[in-house]
């Protein structure tokens, strides 16, 4: 059985990841920013405004809420108990082959690793199986420990400042389910709607029945819009911060607020429901419309936002980034881009030259409802302008290689638009991103979509 997780994609980039080769880096954001980054450029004659029927974008709703609730529910689990102990044993194995340095820039040791090995105890996996929520924003990790590992001490390696713990973010009142302790009981093994991780055992709180029948009952949600803004109490005492693509279940508006549930902690670590508020600038009933209008004005929020690896400190990788920007219109999409590959209709383009490529792309790929898969990268298609195709990502960088066969790393850094086969002016792409796609990814059938007239 083929499992697809965070801990194997992280085996399968060891190769880059451990390497020892070092790059001079350049600055990509003076030529990238040569590109309009207004998403609504995009649209016109050649790219029309498609939109879904409210009809059939209730189908994909209907998905993601299952998906979304997932944890509790445990129909429609990203991972099913096998695989998650698969997981865990195989990120032991990934870190005890290259336990990485410390932030001390020494070595991690082989007793290092194996020390939180034995706080895992995954002989006893899984150890519980209970329902939760969590009360603050978090960060998963793949092993139980806020302690980095670097793949590099040098600057001028790909991977210098990434941390190959960390998993991803977690927002503030997101379903799990508890599925393992560590030892020492400061951690907890959870699903999410998304993958598995280890997070801090005082950022979750469990519920009960009761609780996510509450949580539940109207089936009437706001998504966030914007990101990292206060969710105030009654008291006017800041609960959570808003996250792109994050539902929250909606108890009332006004012309200014709208009202939500938020989960808090009792002392028992049980959850309780509180009411909170945030401004109404910041969120939007859900689901947003979909049509390409609209998924442009949603990118156009998120250009310019920093990088990073994991969604360290709170920021996106590239995959996260696709993941919280279609979120808003019922789209579902898993955490990984190896994973995303399960949401739509997938196109294979493994076995395809790069010309033949383009030429699948070019009759098959709907603008803004097309992603562009690479193994450990994805991207929004945004169409063809004078000839050139055009994409949304949000990606580290790209390495590069001069006249005289120098190696360089160009920094991007964020979420940007730019063309496909991407290009600096004294350098070319190592690898251009059309030789490393494998695959499309059609989030709805064309003949789904109806296109709207442009107005002037």
């Amino acid at each position: 059985m083929k499992i697809i997780t965070i801990g194997l994609r992280l085996l399968g980039l060891l190769s880059l990841i451990y390497s020892s080769y070092a790059l001079a880096l350049t600055d990509a954001l003076p030529e990238v920013k040569k590109t309009n980054q207004d998403h609504t450029a995009y649209i016109n004659t050649q790219n029309p405004n498609y939109t879904l029927s409210p009809a059939s974008q209730k189908k994909l709703v209907h998905q993601y809420v299952e998906h979304f609730f997932a944890p509790w529910t445990g129909e429609e689990r990203i991972l099913n108990t096998w695989q998650v102990q698969v997981i865990q044993k195989n990120i032991v194995k990934l870190f005890q082959q290259h336990p990485g340095y410390a932030q001390n820039n020494q070595l991690h040791t082989a007793e290092w690793v194996n020390q939180i090995a034995e706080n895992m105890n995954l002989a006893g996996f899984p150890s519980l199986n209970l329902p939760a929520i969590t009360v603050h924003s978090t960060s998963a990790r793949l092993l139980p420990t806020i302690e980095p590992s670097y793949s590099s001490l040098n600057m001028l390696h790909p991977s210098h400042g990434v941390d190959h713990i960390q998993a991803s973010f977690i927002p503030a009142n997101t379903p799990l389910l508890v599925m393992h302790i560590s030892r020492d009981g400061a951690w907890y093994l959870v699903l999410t709607p998304q993958f598995a991780g280890w997070i801090p055992n005082h950022d979750l709180a469990f519920v009960n029945q009761a609780f996510m029948d509450q949580w539940k009952k109207n089936h009437s949600y706001v998504v966030a819009v914007s990101d990292d803004k206060s969710i105030f109490d009654m008291k006017n005492i800041v609960r959570a911060k808003t996250r792109i693509g994050m539902l929250y279940p909606l108890v009332k508006s006004n012309d200014k607020s709208y009202f939500v549930l938020t989960a808090m902690s009792d002392p028992n670590q049980k959850a309780i429901i509180k009411t909170g508020m945030f401004k109404k600038d910041y969120g939007r009933p859900f689901p947003m419309p979909l049509s390409s209008k609209n998924l442009a004005w949603m990118a156009n929020q998120m250009v310019g936002m920093s990088y990073a690896a994991g969604d360290a400190y709170r920021y996106r990788d590239g995959s996260s980034t696709l993941m919280n920007l279609l979120s808003p219109f019922g789209i579902w999409l898993p955490r990984n881009p190896t994973e995303q590959v399960r949401t739509g209709k997938f196109v294979d383009f493994s076995k395809l030259k790069p010309e033949e490529k383009e030429i699948q792309i070019q009759q098959k790929a709907v603008p803004f409802f097309t992603l562009l898969h690479t193994p450990n990268h994805v991207m929004l298609y945004l169409g063809k302008i004078d000839g050139v195709p055009y994409v949304f990502q949000n990606k580290a960088g790209f390495i590069t290689e001069d006249a005289k066969g120098n190696v360089n790393k160009a920094i991007l850094g964020g979420a940007y638009i730019t063309p496909l086969n991407f290009k600096l002016e004294n350098a070319t792409l190592k690898n251009p991103a059309i030789n490393e796609i494998d695959g499309m990814i059609l989030l709805v059938s064309k003949d789904q979509l109806h296109i709207q007239q442009i107005t002037s």
